[in-house]
């Protein structure tokens, strides 16, 4: 937990400014919203600070870190589950209105982009065994979003939080 703590304070004002891009989002009032590797759950945090109504849920890898901290800050409505895309097994189908994935398809290592495109065109490459096998990964990824979001449900994307640039895929 002082680690998580430690990177927060280090990824502060990144983390503020990916805060302010998300509160330019309107959500439905008293959603429920995943956040697919949310970590510790700094940006979950904020979000419950934006979106005061909401619940967040946060699924990662190391739930316990993140578990402790809002014990420790007394934060009610930021749970923890365990687990990570594609399997999202234990989480109810059908039951949140926003899925969040911060800083997650980058570092995924299933979906390792090619170090180099042999193919000398976009429509040659679609056809190599490398782009199917990435296809195929973000297809398991998008049936396991599919599979946690209400019918009117939203995903956001947001794949970048540098000093240079926020990317935020709504």
């Amino acid at each position: 937990l002082e680690l998580a703590k430690l990177w927060s304070r280090n990824e502060f004002g990144r983390l503020r400014s990916a805060a302010e891009k998300l509160a330019e989002l309107s959500i439905p009032s008293r959603s429920r919203i995943l956040d697919i590797g949310g970590g510790a759950g700094d940006l979950a945090f904020w979000m419950r600070k934006i979106w005061d109504d909401c619940h967040v849920t946060v699924v990662d890898a190391y739930s316990n870190i993140g578990m402790e901290w809002a014990e420790k800050i007394g934060e009610n409505h930021v749970t923890f589950l365990d687990g990570k895309l594609p399997e999202l097994e234990g989480i109810k189908s059908n039951h949140f209105n926003v899925v969040v994935l911060s800083r997650v398809l980058g570092n995924m290592s299933e979906l390792g982009l090619p170090s180099s495109m042999e193919s000398p065109d976009r429509e040659t490459y679609f056809t190599t065994q490398e782009a199917k096998r990435l296809s195929n990964e973000l297809g398991k990824i998008a049936d396991s979003i599919k599979w946690v979001m209400t019918e009117t449900g939203r995903v956001i994307i947001l794949e970048s939080w540098s000093d240079d640039r926020i990317f935020i895929l709504g």
